[in-house]
């Protein structure tokens, strides 16, 4: 710890410490975001099957095989526990309904200074993602509506290679879009502007 002042001619709003990791250091953990290399270094992932995607459980599991992970259990979303899932991280095939326990995609994700919307960003195309939920990984494989089993195995497949990417976007086999979502955030960036209307310095 050290004190220290900085004089601005504007009022601050935002005070980020090493925002680029420069300095060599442990991150805390919100400041690291979930990865495709988040589910690659899982040791407590289960793959689930969406309703009505049962014939896709090769994809799935050729997913797991290329992911490192040949071992993950498989279970279909119709006849799951939530207590199966509990401290779990987890690997969706398809949209799951709303049911205790199995996370749900989010509807879009930051990237640097913007919002991706997965869903517009994803028109005609299958997603591959990956984000928190409540402390565990969740990744997603979301097929584009008319994709046939062949085309989502060699998708499939590629993921692996991009270990660093929180989405990848898919045309047919062609990985055509990617991206880095923001981590959920980090004791070196302190907002400024929330500081002062809730009375803080």
């Amino acid at each position: 710890e050290h004190p220290f002042e900085l004089v601005s001619a504007h009022r601050p709003v935002r005070l980020l410490i090493d925002p680029e990791h420069h300095v060599f250091r442990v991150l805390a953990p919100e400041e690291i975001p979930a990865t495709v290399n988040s589910v690659k270094g899982s040791d407590t992932l289960i793959g689930v099957l969406g309703k009505g995607q049962e014939r896709m459980e090769p994809v799935l599991r050729a997913l797991l095989v290329s992911l490192n992970q040949p071992n993950a259990p498989v279970v279909r979303e119709e006849g799951i526990r939530p207590e199966a899932l509990r401290g779990r991280d987890v690997l969706v095939f398809g949209v799951p309904e709303a049911r205790p326990g199995v996370p749900l995609p989010p509807e879009s994700m930051i990237v640097g200074t913007r919002e991706v919307v997965l869903q517009e960003a994803a028109q005609g195309r299958s997603v591959f993602l990956v984000t928190l939920d409540q402390g565990r990984t969740a990744a997603f494989l979301l097929p584009e509506t008319d994709a046939d089993e062949a085309t989502l195995h060699e998708a499939a497949r590629k993921v692996t290679h991009y270990g660093r990417y929180s989405a990848i976007l898919f045309q047919g086999s062609t990985v055509v879009e990617r991206f880095v979502a923001d981590p959920p955030g980090s004791p070196l960036i302190v907002d400024l502007a929330e500081a002062k209307a809730g009375g803080g310095s």
